[in-house]
């Protein structure tokens, strides 16, 4: 995964919902423990390698019938200030089931993913 480097400080630290309202329509951008964190577009190994991880654990969730895999830099919100963008990500059905819409604008508790690369 590339390394990343910390924007300017803002005023204060963010929380996640404050991170979303100004920074959910970009890529390559995380909070990290309030802070905002940028990275360097990935190379063509890690679009390659996150292609092949997500398209293999789809088809194996889908088969079974286990639940929804996210891939492209969904944004998952580990804590209060802390929101990461999965490249692959895998929620079950019993955390957020087959009926019911994705709509979310990350994914957190109750609906933390079960695996997250």
């Amino acid at each position: 995964m590339a390394t990343g480097t910390l924007a300017p400080p803002p005023t204060k630290l963010l929380t996640a919902d404050e991170f979303m309202e100004r920074h959910g329509d970009e890529s390559r951008v995380d909070l990290v423990d309030g802070h905002v964190v940028r990275y360097p577009m990935p190379f063509a190994e890690h679009g390659y390698v996150g292609n092949k991880l997500c398209v293999r654990l789809t088809v194996f969730v889908e088969d079974r019938k286990l639940g929804r895999v996210f891939n492209n830099d969904t944004f998952i919100r580990v804590k209060a200030n802390k929101v990461r963008g999965a490249d692959c990500a895998f929620l079950s059905y019993t955390k957020l089931p087959v009926e019911a819409e994705v709509t979310q604008t990350y994914l957190a508790a109750p609906t933390m993913p079960e695996f997250v690369a």
